[in-house]
């Protein structure tokens, strides 16, 4: 293979950890099998880039005919760290909420008995009532102990989640998500998405 192929193919295949490390903080939470996944991807894009740069830079091409592949280098870099900043953030979360709350409003006025319970990207592990309104729990939560959607149509749903350690917070009209302040004794100022290294790590039950 060229040294440009070397190079370009770890550029492409990005395409796998971005799509999964996206899919991963979809949900509040986040899921912990698809960050896991999209960690490995990351791992193995990282071993391939490596490969392929050390041999471009290893024969040291002349400066101008290896130009556009010493500036393919930074391809790779680049990818990783944008698509790290946005899903640190909540702004997948928030267009992942937009594009399937259709298919979120359905599934909650069905409400059905029985797994699974899933709609589009969302994967939930209970769907519950409370005070009139429904609970859609995410499954296998990466960043706290429990998150997940509330639905309440034609009402607030109060305070009275206080009690329980969780931490409401508004999404569109009727529409809120919960999360767990923390897995242990962690501050409560959380962002129910986006993905925090820090608290990273699959929930043991208790």
């Amino acid at each position: 293979m060229s040294r440009r192929g070397l190079v370009w193919w770890p550029v492409a295949a990005t395409v796998v950890p971005v799509c999964l490390l996206f899919a991963g903080v979809s949900a509040p939470g986040g899921y912990f099998f698809m960050l896991s996944a999209a960690f490995v991807a990351w791992f193995a894009v990282g071993v391939a880039w490596a490969a392929g740069a050390w041999r471009v830079v290893k024969p040291l091409p002349p400066p101008r005919s290896g130009a556009r592949t010493w500036w393919s280098l930074l391809v790779v870099p680049a990818i990783f760290a944008t698509s790290w900043a946005v899903a640190s953030g909540n702004a997948i979360g928030r267009v992942a909420f937009a594009l399937h709350r259709p298919a979120l409003e359905r599934l909650a006025a069905e409400a059905p008995t029985s797994p699974p319970w899933s709609a589009s990207l969302y994967s939930f592990e209970h769907l519950g009532h409370w005070q009139g309104c429904t609970t859609m729990g995410t499954s296998d939560p990466a960043t706290t102990r429990e998150a997940g959607l509330l639905w309440c149509p034609g009402r607030s749903p109060g305070t009275h989640w206080d009690g329980e350690g969780l931490i409401l917070t508004p999404i569109e009209d009727d529409w809120y998500v919960y999360h767990h302040g923390g897995r242990s004794n962690d501050p409560a100022g959380t962002e129910p998405w986006g993905l925090d290294l820090d608290r990273f790590g699959r929930r043991i039950e208790t």
